[in-house]
């Protein structure tokens, strides 16, 4: 409110009003494009083979990966046969930084928070050696969670 004191206005009385509104924390994944779980078929295994598939990450906070492998790394015969261990090792990198899953402890990757559309992180799996293996069909199942960095 102001007042007229002669060619001047003068302020007599000021009230704030403070807009606030929180955005909530929002950090989600999707592989290959889809929100759905994700099959990688390599067909009939051959050492050194390569497949690389899209991780897109959405963030308003920065994040971190965590990455679980059911068989510490190495694809398992399945079904499994009774006394004998039946596998083929493989490599997972995420943007080109080797991911060591053979322990059972998860594995963190770090990031910053991404741009509206997201960030692509690529995911490469490098099939080992697979001579004298048995036939049949070798898996493994690899979860991947994003997690935010909480900062207050």
């Amino acid at each position: 409110m102001y007042s007229v004191e002669g060619d001047k206005f003068v302020e007599c009385d000021r009230k704030t009003l403070d807009i606030n509104y929180r955005v909530k924390e929002v950090a989600k994944i999707n592989i290959g494009g889809n929100d759905e779980n994700w099959d990688i078929n390599f067909g009939e295994f051959q050492a050194g083979m390569q497949r690389t598939v899209s991780l897109m990450a959405r963030s308003n906070i920065p994040y971190h990966f965590k990455i679980y492998s059911a068989y510490h790394g190495e694809l398992n015969l399945e079904p499994p046969i009774r006394n004998q261990k039946w596998s083929i090792p493989y490599k997972l990198t995420i943007d080109g930084n080797a991911i060591d899953l053979s322990d059972i402890s998860s594995k963190m990757i770090a990031a910053s928070s991404t741009p509206i559309n997201g960030h692509r992180h690529s995911i490469v799996i490098s099939i080992g050696d697979v001579n004298y293996r048995r036939s049949g069909t070798y898996k493994d199942v690899i979860n991947i969670y994003i997690v935010p960095n909480y900062i207050y």
